[in-house]
């Protein structure tokens, strides 16, 4: 995750958002969206063979992955998000029943020392995801991820929690295209761990 990380400097550039924290806003999670072929689904145990592989493909090492994991650090660290019940809420994304993607998304405020700390956030909701197969690559899936799994969470978010964040090395060109394509906004630049980065933004009112 890469909320986890902080960043040893950060940069402002604010473009007009003014974000003030909130009360918990009641979830609605689990229920599968589907557009056509895609859709999205919560995480299963199932799942970690697979998720376990797509966490050591090559695609993504050089911005989501750089370590390689085990098999048994995958059962550990997911395990206590399945149904729901931890604090990041986890995804996978399929087309005609065959599982490409991943995401999770998480409160900023559940997680002080990136929501606070890293992009100065308190209130909205952070996103993570990939492509995992490779064979997906190339035809901007993350874009209707992004817009299934915002329409997915949105309708019982309080409005002070309908900001989605999203994080992208400046070199991960892929990915903020996809982001881009989905209506997310440049909205603040950083450094972390010594690359540069920008957050992106989508409000939904």
């Amino acid at each position: 995750m890469r909320g986890a990380i902080c960043c040893e400097h950060k940069s402002r550039v604010k473009r007009g958002l003014n974000l003030s924290d909130c009360k918990f806003a009641n979830l609605w999670f689990g229920i599968t969206i589907a557009d056509m072929e895609l859709n999205l689904r919560p995480l299963q145990e199932s799942d970690f063979v697979t998720l376990y592989h797509w966490l050591n493909a090559p695609h993504l090492k050089p911005f989501y992955m750089r370590d390689e994991i085990s098999l048994e650090t995958v059962f550990a660290k997911f395990s206590p998000r399945l149904d729901g019940a931890g604090d990041v809420n986890c995804v996978i994304a399929t087309e005609n029943d065959q599982s490409f993607g991943y995401m999770q998304w998480y409160f900023n405020r559940t997680f002080p020392d990136y929501g606070a700390a890293t992009i100065g956030r308190m209130a909205g909701i952070s996103i993570d995801y990939f492509i995992g197969d490779a064979n997906f690559l190339g035809r901007r899936l993350g874009t209707k991820m992004l817009d299934r799994l915002v329409a997915q969470i949105c309708p019982d978010l309080g409005a002070q929690d309908r900001i989605f964040h999203i994080a992208h090395d400046d070199d991960n060109l892929a990915a903020i295209r996809c982001s881009t394509g989905a209506g997310f906004v440049a909205d603040e630049a950083y450094v972390e761990k010594g690359r540069q980065s920008m957050l992106y933004v989508r409000c939904v009112s």
